[in-house]
């Protein structure tokens, strides 16, 4: 049975960590207000908020930060990035470190 851990438990931090949790499902604890939406093309400097314990993926490092993929459609959370990346609906934000150590838990099998 899966169950979650503070991410401080499972990141220490840096890049290659965090290509070693790309696909993992994470949660944040906390309402967060403002994150960030990574937009390389646009650079539009749009945020969103995230509710607390919404299920989210990690998608890959940018820098020393991390992208998380989200769902914005309601109901059930996709069980894995390829799922919700084939859905073609969700949005990526921009977490650095810090923020994802104290804000955030990792589901581990």
């Amino acid at each position: 049975m899966p169950t979650w851990k503070p991410a401080s438990a499972v990141f220490a931090g840096g890049t290659e960590q965090i290509k070693a949790l790309v696909g993992a499902r994470v949660r944040n604890r906390v309402h967060l207000g403002s994150v960030p939406l990574f937009d390389p093309i646009h650079n539009t400097h749009a945020t969103i908020g995230l509710s607390p314990n919404t299920i989210n993926f990690i998608a890959n490092p940018v820098g020393a930060n991390l992208l998380i993929a989200i769902s914005p459609l309601p109901g059930p959370a996709p069980t894995s990035l390829a799922q919700l990346q084939r859905t073609g609906h969700f949005r990526v934000v921009v977490v650095n470190e810090p923020t994802f150590k104290h804000q955030f838990e990792v589901e581990r099998a």
